[in-house]
């Protein structure tokens, strides 16, 4: 029977160094989308929505294949799309192939 390697853990200036990198990151990340919400009134969640729904094709997406494609839960997209739709930065369809979708 072999031993199995022990992992070693992280040193206390290595844990630093992480804890470093994580408040850096949602420093800028904070700034960034409060910059965007300020210059274009959007959210990441709309710009998330929009970036997504410009790559398609059609510039079109069923809302399950949205969620597919940005990785949210279907609840969550839908009461963003609900929003954004209210504020005509969505239109929702429907689905031409299949009636139960949009």
């Amino acid at each position: 029977m072999t031993t199995a390697k022990r992992r070693r853990l992280p040193t206390t200036a290595e844990l630093a160094v992480w804890r470093a990198h994580i408040e850096t990151f949602e420093i800028v990340r904070s700034r960034i989308e409060s910059r965007l919400q300020h210059d274009t009134q959007l959210s990441s969640g709309d710009y998330t929505v929009l970036l997504a729904l410009s790559e398609a094709e059609g510039n079109a997406l069923r809302s399950s294949e949205l969620a597919d494609r940005i990785e949210w839960e279907r609840s969550r997209l839908s009461g963003q799309l609900g929003r954004m739709a209210k504020r005509g930065l969505v239109r929702r369809e429907p689905c031409e192939e299949d009636a139960r979708g949009s």
